[in-house]
């Protein structure tokens, strides 16, 4: 017998969530019959796997739309609903059988706590965001890391020297402190990534002189592309639930450094730079010795394989429908 899950996303961009929710429903076995309840103007309108039954509904601001999603998941009597955003979970009535997803690392409102504390799964992405939980609370939960491909190429080195950040530009992603660390090097990067930050840091990238080596790119949809144009991913932020953008790295081969923020110490182990939050001098410095160290390719082509097992596309699915099973029985 099929089980009928109903997944409320919120998001109305296409960030590392929606990738692993999309990986999910391309991949989970027929047993699932999947519905996405999104706002208008979702990007899955358009970008829903075939088979996934899209319900568009008016999701604005902190209440408008409740209404509307509880009669609609009254018509489609799910055997569990899915939360994907933190507006999800405060709209969704809390009668339904509730698998949440918690993918940052800040403490949750208390309203937020009560409402994790009474479903009856919450997948954290890392140990992290995990221990947060815990701490609050919540301890119906299961530690579910990001997958992403590893039967991808192995990238060189490119030409000349030239750095990739890849995320949302909003304040705990920190590329203020990216750009202060920049002022410290003569080399060329590229910010990958839209949000509402975007006219600050501009401002910012004039203010700092740094306008003939800094790019804002917006949103892009070849990441792997930019990675073959890196020497290196760097990724600042000061909070962090795993960081998606680092895993594709490193499964490329691209050397990474990042902050010691959230879930990224257990997303970059031993494979690249760990540096402290908001801190140029000392993120300048690890980049300078990424940028010289000629080693590093080669030591990520050797450890891929055991990267592949713990960060795979398909240990995310495995481990994710069988919390989906089970909540749904």
């Amino acid at each position: 017998m099929r089980r009928r899950v109903a997944h409320v996303d919120t998001e109305r961009g296409w960030r590392g969530g929606q990738v692993q929710l999309d990986a999910f429903l391309r991949r989970s076995s027929p047993a699932l019959e999947h519905h996405l309840l999104v706002p208008l103007g979702s990007p899955w309108v358009d970008r829903a796997p075939e088979g996934v039954v899209v319900h568009r509904l008016p999701l604005w601001g902190r209440w408008v739309g409740a209404w509307d999603l509880a009669r609609r998941l009254s018509a489609l009597e799910p055997s569990v609903v899915g939360i994907h955003t933190a507006h999800a979970l405060a709209l969704t009535p809390t009668r339904w059988r509730r698998v949440v997803h918690r993918r940052v690392d800040f403490r949750p409102t208390p309203v937020a706590l009560a409402r994790m504390r009474s479903a009856e799964r919450v997948l954290a992405v890392s140990e992290a965001v995990a221990a947060i939980l815990r701490a609050g609370g919540v301890l119906r939960q299961t530690v579910v890391y990001d997958g992403v491909p590893h039967d991808v190429p192995l990238l060189e080195a490119p030409p000349t020297r030239r750095l990739l950040a890849v995320g949302a530009l909003v304040p705990h992603k920190d590329h203020a402190t990216l750009l202060r660390a920049m002022t410290e090097l003569d080399v060329p990067l590229d910010i990958a990534g839209d949000g509402p930050l975007r006219p600050r840091l501009q401002r910012r990238i004039r203010r700092l002189g740094l306008e003939d080596r800094v790019r804002l790119l917006g949103q892009v949809d070849d990441v792997p592309t930019r990675l073959g144009a890196a020497t290196a991913l760097v990724h600042p932020s000061k909070e962090e639930g795993l960081g998606q953008s680092v895993l594709e790295a490193l499964a490329h081969g691209v050397p990474v450094v990042a902050t010691r923020a959230g879930g990224l110490p257990e997303a970059v182990g031993a494979d690249g730079r760990l540096v402290r939050r908001q801190d140029p001098g000392a993120l300048a410095a690890a980049l300078r010795d990424v940028l010289e160290d000629q080693e590093a390719r080669g030591h990520l082509a050797g450890v891929r394989p055991a990267r592949s097992r713990r960060f795979s596309v398909e240990a995310m699915v495995a481990a994710t429908e069988a919390a989906y099973r089970e909540v749904a029985g």
